[in-house]
């Protein structure tokens, strides 16, 4: 298992911050996330199949903001 660290834009509120972490977690090869709030960073932990740039498109369908730190 990997990690990685991205850079999230648009969260302003505790339910925001749960539905990403639910946009996250539901993409293929993504065994984990957990966003911080106070940071503005998601962590998340993921297999093979993972895909940064699926990541990214779910993310942004939600009007967040994501860049890999």
């Amino acid at each position: 298992m990997n990690t990685k660290t991205f850079i999230i834009g648009g969260i302003v509120c505790g339910g925001c911050a749960r539905t990403l972490e639910k946009i996250m977690r539901i993409q293929p090869g993504v065994k984990a996330a957990e966003f911080d709030f106070d940071r503005k960073e998601a962590v998340i932990v993921y297999g093979e199949d993972f895909e940064v740039s699926e990541l990214k498109k779910a993310v942004n369908a939600f009007n967040y903001s994501i860049e890999e730190k």
